[in-house]
């Protein structure tokens, strides 16, 4: 997104919500006073084209929005982030106005789920957006909601970096928690029909192979006997690959081990393989990474290929168990 358009798109924003009226309230402390209505971050408007890296800490998880040629991208991968979500959490800081003053005593912040992120409980979300220049634009720790203000976001507890003072704010300042929630994670949408071959080669095993036959999408190969095709199993890889997506990303790496592969083939000419990198990133990380290699003319190949090539992919739980099996998950005893 380009900073004119991002200004634009936040404008907008700003232009939706009505002013509150101005009511004089008092800090339940006695140390804080404020307008009510006054903006949290009155100068945020601004300047918020002037935002060129974004910084998330949440307990001891950390995310980096940087804007490079142009763009808002995750610092650690260099994939582009949602535009959407981006403007969602400035225009929420931007409109943010304050309710009610609390309390200024920082043994208080983690009632309110405002304590440093690195605290023990009761940690806030600090959010820091800083210009091309590292000069901080706006600095929020976003604390618990508070459901019993009214109005069209409803009420969330704030204080701004560096200050003890707290406030209640008209607000929803709620970036996402996953990092897949910064991402459109959407690689592919289609139908099932779509699929009409594959082909799964395990990281251990022979390769099974899967077709489309009239409506079914069957499995082809000779079983033992007494076993039959598992379906619910079988039904899940066209499913999955028509509508794929990803539960996180980074930049594509070398010398890691190869796992399985799954290879098809749809319509339109569209060929994809998708093949797994085992254990590499590092102590702890128990994701399914995949490689996604995209062969075609068409435009949703073109779309693919732009979003996939030089990133790997973290899988959902649910469809990364597709990439540890073998002909054995896909077969099940005959009934009786």
């Amino acid at each position: 997104m380009t900073r004119n358009s991002f200004l634009i798109l936040l404008g907008a924003t700003v232009l939706s919500v009505l002013a509150a009226l101005v009511v004089l309230t008092f800090d339940r402390g006695g140390a804080a006073m404020a307008m009510s209505g006054e903006r949290l971050l009155p100068d945020l408007d601004a300047k918020a084209s002037d935002i060129a890296r974004v910084v998330l800490r949440d307990d001891d998880e950390e995310m980096v929005i940087e804007r490079r040629d142009g763009a808002y991208v995750d610092a650690a991968s260099d994939y582009p982030v949602d535009t959407e979500v981006l403007q969602d959490l400035v225009g929420g800081l931007a409109l943010a106005e304050i309710a009610e003053a609390k309390t200024t005593d920082p043994a208080r912040h983690a009632e309110l789920g405002l304590a440093a992120p690195d605290a023990e409980e009761g940690t806030g979300r600090e959010i820091v957006l800083e210009d091309a220049d590292g000069d901080v634009i706006a600095h929020v720790i976003a604390g618990d909601r508070d459901y019993t203000l009214g109005g069209l976001t409803g009420g969330q507890f704030v204080r701004r970096g560096g200050e003890d003072a707290t406030w209640l704010v008209r607000a929803r300042i709620n970036p996402p928690s996953r990092r897949a929630g910064w991402f459109d994670s959407d690689l592919f949408t289609g139908e099932e029909s779509d699929v009409l071959r594959a082909t799964l080669t395990p990281r251990d095993g022979d390769p099974v192979t899967f077709a489309r036959e009239e409506d079914a999408f069957v499995l082809k190969a000779d079983l033992p006997e007494g076993k039959v095709a598992r379906e619910s199993n079988i039904s899940r890889i066209p499913r999955f690959l028509a509508a794929l997506d990803f539960d996180d990303v980074r930049k594509a790496g070398e010398g890691w081990e190869q796992g399985a592969t799954l290879t098809a083939e749809l319509v339109d000419d569209l060929t994809v393989d998708l093949t797994e990198f085992v254990g590499s990133d590092g102590d702890g990380d128990d994701s399914t990474w995949v490689r996604i290699d995209v062969q075609g003319s068409s435009e949703d190949a073109e779309a693919l290929r732009d979003s996939v090539d030089g990133f790997e992919f973290a899988l959902q739980p649910y469809d990364a168990q597709i990439f540890g099996w073998t002909l054995d998950d896909l077969i099940e005893a005959a009934e009786s």
